[in-house]
């Protein structure tokens, strides 16, 4: 999931550790990829990946603001460097464009949310914009959608089975849908545990 880093500088140290070598400082307002939380000596820990592929833990108290991922259901919107349609574009993405939102701000009586697109430009967009929620990609989310697949795929083989047993030589059920979905879920999810970086 992505956030964004809220108030005050966040130390990414190597370990889930406070005296373990810092990997870097995460300033205000920068935006970094966060996963699972680790408990270590009563402390805990989220693990970060940052733009640069580097990886380390933070602590779990640092102040964050939550990106959702979403995709564009309209046909189009402009999304502009400041909350103003005076300030310079940054881009205009097309419907099915999918990006993360961030906060909602007032500006001159508009409503503006704050966008961090797949190039990781920010910006902001009208605040009525036309959107659906997408599950996060992470690597754990990759995990459950594969577990979910082979459960299916072996429930068609089960059913399969009974299918062939119980027919003494004759016609018997295939359960294809269960064994082929399951087999699309495994890939989908293998494919999202491989590439989602925490």
């Amino acid at each position: 999931m992505k956030v964004r880093i809220m108030d005050r500088p966040v130390t990414v140290f190597t370990a889930a550790d406070p005296n373990a070598a810092p990997v870097t400082q995460v300033m205000a307002g920068q935006v970094v990829e966060v996963g699972g939380v680790k408990n270590q000596n009563g402390t805990k820990w989220v693990t970060a990946a940052l733009a640069d592929g580097r990886k380390g833990y933070i602590t779990a108290d640092a102040s964050i603001l939550s990106l959702r991922r979403v995709s564009l259901v309209q046909n189009e919107v402009t999304a502009y460097a400041q909350p103003t349609l005076s300030a310079p574009v940054i881009g205009t993405y097309k419907r099915g464009t999918k990006f993360h939102m961030g906060e909602t701000v007032t500006s001159h009586g508009k409503a503006w949310v704050t966008i961090v697109d797949a190039a990781g430009n920010e910006g902001f967009i009208d605040g009525t914009t036309r959107i659906k929620k997408l599950a996060d990609t992470t690597k754990a989310a990759g995990r459950k959608i594969m577990l979910m697949g082979a459960g299916w795929f072996v429930v068609g083989i089960v059913a399969t089975g009974i299918g062939v047993a119980i027919s003494a030589g004759g016609p018997f059920f295939v359960a294809g849908g269960a064994i082929v979905g399951g087999i699309i879920q495994i890939f989908k999810g293998l494919h999202q545990f491989v590439t989602a970086p925490i």
